[in-house]
């Protein structure tokens, strides 16, 4: 007998929706389960209406957030957003990456600037260098997309030098979410 738990259903019988739990750091362990299963869904004989990511996370690496968004962007089928818990840095941005984008009353949205650890020798770091302005530029872009807010809104009041704490009706005021419920 194995010790792996067996897969849940992928698809909401009631509904008809895919639902898929993120209620972990972004990382490229945590990212491609929910990669594969939005591709796995978009397959199936029987596709689901649509698809509902529930965020619960503190965040993690934009770049595993970039490929979750590109197999997102590439699904025949809508990828709704929801919170209900923590949606922070990469959850943030997760969330308003969504068709339809909820949160509840009691949900905590954070957003920052772009962060990322780095060390190394002098030559290392002038070529991390780049990497981070190349980041911190495709966080910029992605907010803009999926806000319509002007870069300088932006950095004013989601990106500036502080987190920026948020309830679900302040997320929705800065357009990050469309509906709380």
């Amino acid at each position: 007998m194995s010790d792996k738990k067996p897969m849940p259903p992928l698809l909401d019988p009631l509904t008809m929706s895919g639902y898929i739990l993120l209620d972990k750091e972004f990382d490229e362990k945590s990212i491609s389960p929910i990669v594969k299963t939005i591709k796995l869904l978009n397959i199936l004989p029987k596709k689901p209406k649509r698809i509902l990511i529930d965020i619960n996370s503190p965040g993690g690496k934009l770049w595993s957030l970039t490929h979750l968004l590109q197999t997102m962007k590439e699904s025949k089928i809508p990828v709704d957003t929801h919170t209900s818990g923590l949606a922070a840095s990469c959850g943030c941005l997760l969330l308003m990456a969504g068709k339809k984008r909820s949160a509840t009353r009691s949900s905590d949205i954070m957003s920052h600037q772009y962060s990322w650890n780095a060390g190394g020798k002098e030559h290392e770091l002038y070529g991390r260098q780049k990497a981070f302005k190349n980041g911190s530029k495709r966080m910029i872009d992605m907010y803009k997309l999926y806000t319509g807010k002007s870069e300088k809104y932006i950095r004013k009041h989601l990106l500036p030098a502080t987190d920026v704490w948020l309830t679900a009706s302040q997320a929705k005021k800065h357009n990050l979410i469309d509906i709380v419920k």
